[in-house]
């Protein structure tokens, strides 16, 4: 069913857009305190669900969030993801955010623990992951280390090290930027994780990197050994870029984008081809 009027779910049930007010008093707006999942779907579902609410229970209960049973079990979220995407006409492909905010007032010291959903869609046009006809140009984004804490892996609403990142790399032409850590390690992009390859082998940073666990990072990892690819989570640095045979970025929404240029080294894209063909394969 298509409508003019934009429809959202807010704690599981379906409301318009603007029906939905945000207050001036709301935590995530004052202090950030949130968390969210960015999906990918595909006709009525998503296909990596269960892993990004595995994702988002881990955050909630690391930043003490009681939220509603419906929020993490899997079979009633397929149907709010179903019944939002008919809703909103978005049955051929969509990205779709899941955002948690703790409810109630308070200041650093909350006033509640529970928390509370919203579930959003917007159309996309590519029906199936498709990987980008021109090469990404990258560099480094390293004015800020990316801190490695206990909330480094940790998808929340406090962004400003990203946001930070995505001005650099607006201003200087980029489609991406890398990001690195106290010790210099590339850890992650500014909203993907990284890939190098090197003789057929892959390599992505570290979780103890302080990089995001993405949810296609983790899909990657398991196509590629599916695949018969050694795949290794290691330290990596910007030497590794200019000895590395491809490059490539991943997240949840854009599934794989390859890397053409970084400052004078360019690369292929052989692997990222094969694995954007094998997710393809995996949907139909």
């Amino acid at each position: 069913m298509s409508s003019a009027t934009s429809w959202i779910i807010h704690n599981g049930i379906l409301i318009p857009q603007e029906e939905w007010k945000v207050s001036t008093k709301n935590r995530a707006f004052r202090y950030g305190d949130g968390l969210f999942e960015s999906m990918r779907s595909f006709g009525t579902s998503v296909p990596y669900l269960a892993i990004h609410l595995q994702r988002l229970k881990r955050g909630a209960v690391e930043m003490e969030f009681e939220t509603s049973g419906d929020l993490f079990n899997l079979e009633v979220m397929k149907s709010k993801v179903a019944e939002l995407l008919e809703r909103n006409g978005h049955t051929d492909s969509a990205r779709l955010r899941l955002s948690v905010y703790r409810s109630g007032g308070g200041a650093y010291s909350p006033d509640s623990v529970e928390g509370e959903f919203i579930l959003e869609s917007e159309r996309v046009h590519d029906s199936r992951f498709a990987l980008n006809g021109r090469g990404w140009k990258v560099d480094v984004f390293d004015y800020w280390k990316k801190p490695v804490i206990p909330w480094s892996g940790i998808k929340t609403t406090s962004s400003l090290f990203y946001v930070k990142a995505g001005l650099f790399q607006k201003k200087n032409g980029m489609d991406e930027v890398l990001l690195v850590n106290a010790g210099n390690q590339l850890c992650e992009g500014s909203f993907t994780n990284l890939f190098v390859v090197r003789s057929g082998e892959l390599f992505t940073p570290s979780l103890a990197s302080g990089c995001l666990p993405g949810v296609m990072r983790q899909v990657i990892i398991h196509e590629a050994t599916r695949m018969g690819l050694k795949v290794y989570e290691k330290d990596l640095s910007v030497n590794d870029l200019m000895v590395a045979d491809e490059v490539f970025m991943t997240n949840a929404v854009r599934g794989i984008q390859w890397v053409g240029a970084f400052r004078s080294k360019r690369y292929f894209h052989r692997i990222a081809d094969k694995l954007v063909h094998a997710l393809n394969q995996k949907l139909s």
